[in-house]
């Protein structure tokens, strides 16, 4: 049994030329290199007559998502993001005009919000923080609760609330589970779940990072004062 296991576990030692690997593993940091270096020597470049140096480099632009996108070098989201942020990098023209297209530039901060948001879910940072405040303050029901809601309101200020709940409600959850507590009959499953809600939305109110109200509303009154 021992042996035939170890014969499972052959080693394979790849016998191409160590060129071929390195380009093997590094090519798409090298297909990358090599599009925006082509990109950024084509902006030094002047364009053809009659197109004004908006349009070329606009063109130049377009050209290179075209690429990133057809060989999916990076994430198509990034490649759109790169396409949305460059035009007023370029000079093409103004943030607030190129924003204007979408409808209102509070669109992209709350991107960018998500953006955050998601990063500190993927990397199981927010999950860290969350079991360890309730490892810290839940020797009772009612610190549970508190801390829930606390935790809750706190990371609503600061990322958004939306990102909090989808957090703590598979925690939560798993408490109510392993405690053995029905939603529909127990005060104190009722009360976890009330507490991250009104925690969430209480905390994403109070700041301009919680939710896309407050954004909104700020951009609202600037254009109707």
């Amino acid at each position: 049994m021992a042996e035939s296991h170890r014969q499972s576990k052959q080693i394979f030692v790849d016998r191409r030329p160590l060129w071929i690997v390195l380009f093997d593993r590094m090519r798409r940091y090298l297909f990358l290199a090599l599009f925006f270096g082509v990109f950024a020597l084509l902006l030094a470049q002047e364009g053809p007559s009659g197109l004004s140096l908006e349009g070329y480099k606009v063109l130049c632009l377009f050209v290179l998502c075209v690429l990133l996108w057809s060989t999916n070098l990076i994430p198509l989201s990034i490649t759109s993001l790169l396409a949305i942020s460059a035009v007023p990098l370029l000079g093409v023209m103004e943030a607030s005009q190129a924003y204007s297209f979408f409808g209102n530039k509070a669109v992209f901060f709350i991107l960018g919000v998500f953006i955050l948001s998601a990063s500190m879910i993927a990397c199981g940072l927010s999950t860290r923080i969350s079991i360890w405040v309730m490892k810290h303050w839940s020797n009772t029901p009612s610190q549970l609760i508190t801390s829930i809601y606390c935790f809750a309101g706190v990371s609503s200020c600061f990322m958004s609330e939306h990102a909090v709940a989808v957090i703590l409600f598979p925690i939560i959850h798993e408490i109510a589970q392993s405690l053995n507590l029905k939603r529909e009959n127990s005060i104190f499953a009722k009360g976890m779940y009330f507490a991250m809600a009104w925690g969430c939305i209480i905390g994403g109110a109070m700041t301009v990072l919680g939710g896309g109200r407050v954004p909104l509303a700020i951009e609202m009154l600037e254009k109707s004062t």
